[in-house]
């Protein structure tokens, strides 16, 4: 269960991180340097890839454990 939470926590940041990118990366002022770093899109993208497939496994765990 401590997996789910952690997973739950850090997925959600990587959530965070795409939608303020859809916000920030968006409109034609932001391609200014330095208003948003193009290398944290692939930082959230794996953040949530990981955290998905640990949700999965914790989910797995737990389900054959009860």
């Amino acid at each position: 269960m401590r997996t789910m939470l952690a997973c739950t926590a850090i997925l959600i940041v990587g959530l965070v991180i795409l939608g303020l990118q859809q916000f920030l990366g968006a409109n034609e002022a932001a391609e200014a340097p330095g208003v948003f770093p193009e290398w944290l899109v692939p930082v959230g993208y794996f953040l949530s890839l990981i955290c998905a497939l640990g949700l999965f496994v914790g989910w797995a765990r737990y389900r054959r454990v009860t």
